[in-house]
């Protein structure tokens, strides 16, 4: 008798098993089920749920979600929401500790901000898997993110909310948040996506590129992200990469071409827009990918009005073409 295919006969039938089920129709010990079921689940056939005695086996299918729930926010922890999907789903199964910390770190910084910051009542939690990866999505029915941001900070529009949302360590409460989580995360994932008010985010770490699409007009906030089950990054590397030797959040990096306003980096005010908020930064790296002018001012301002101001703030230029090498460099001769 192939046990393996009895017991996801079983559960074909059944819909749900429990391991009382399989002894009572195979006659195994717990302990022999225990080990063809865990088998199983590594090879991604079944899935666990439930807890304790109430744990139950289903058919793992591609195109479910695995775990879906709404959880009210008053006085919600987010340690104990992980807490919980640990328990009750096998996402972190077998998964390396180094997996482990950034979903952990990644789940808990996002909830955490959903559950401060949305004004939501309640929170959606959805995840998923395939073979090679994790997905997860939490979605808040609240202001919306980059409405918040431009309300707190008195900005023009959404867009200018996200690029503020994007150089890191901006945050509408200092008192209780360091504006990391959200950096960090989206540079630790594989993909990761904002999608608020009319515009929606994505961070493709595959490509090493960064878009702003306009997208229909959502109530809250969906903050999604996906991460390889076998990746081979660290936590500790992200933030080694954007701290001092002290681990102070000190770097930071800004995708120049995401600054513009259905033009090229001409103007002072751009250039204004940009910086804002870099001076809590020791070195600033601008990346000049896809930018292929700018003017004047627009140097003059970055490179000799706010350096002068800030001269112990190291800038760094990269992807630079030969014009803007040029501009730079008249700016800083001047």
């Amino acid at each position: 008798m192939d046990v393996n295919k009895k017991i996801l006969s079983i559960i074909k039938i059944k819909k749900s098993a429990s391991i009382a089920d399989f002894i009572q129709a195979l006659g195994f010990s717990r302990a022999y089920i225990n080990r063809i079921l865990n088998n199983l689940i590594n090879k991604n056939l079944i899935i666990r749920q439930g807890k304790t005695n109430k744990t139950h086996y289903v058919l793992y299918k591609k195109n479910n979600i695995n775990f879906k729930k709404i959880y009210k926010i008053k006085n919600l922890n987010e340690d104990f929401v992980f807490g919980e999907i640990k328990l009750t789903t096998n996402f972190f199964n077998n998964l390396p500790d180094k997996v482990q910390s950034i979903i952990y770190y990644a789940f808990t910084e996002m909830l955490n901000n959903a559950i401060d910051h949305s004004s939501s009542e309640t929170v959606e939690i959805i995840i998923d898997q395939n073979k090679n990866n994790l997905f997860f999505e939490i979605n808040d029915f609240g202001v919306g993110i980059f409405e918040h941001i431009k309300n707190k900070k008195q900005l023009n529009n959404h867009l200018e909310a996200l690029q503020d949302l994007l150089k890191g360590k901006q945050t509408t409460d200092q008192q209780h948040h360091t504006g990391e989580g959200i950096f960090f995360t989206s540079k630790i994932v594989d993909k990761f996506i904002i999608t608020s008010s009319n515009l929606k985010l994505i961070i493709n770490n595959n490509i090493n590129d960064i878009f702003v699409k306009e997208n229909k007009k959502i109530k809250g906030t969906q903050v999604s992200w996906q991460i390889k089950k076998n990746t081979q990054k660290k936590l500790t590397d992200i933030f080694n990469k954007y701290a001092d030797s002290d681990l102070s959040f000190n770097k930071t990096e800004v995708k120049v071409d995401l600054y513009k306003i259905n033009s090229p980096h001409i103007s002072r005010s751009e250039a204004k827009r940009l910086i804002s908020g870099l001076e809590k930064f020791k070195t600033v790296i601008l990346d000049f990918k896809d930018v292929n002018l700018i003017g004047q001012g627009f140097a003059d301002e970055i490179f000799r009005v706010w350096q002068n101001k800030y001269p112990q703030i190291k800038i760094k230029s990269i992807n630079t073409n030969k014009i803007i090498k040029m501009m730079i460099g008249r700016v800083l001769n001047n």
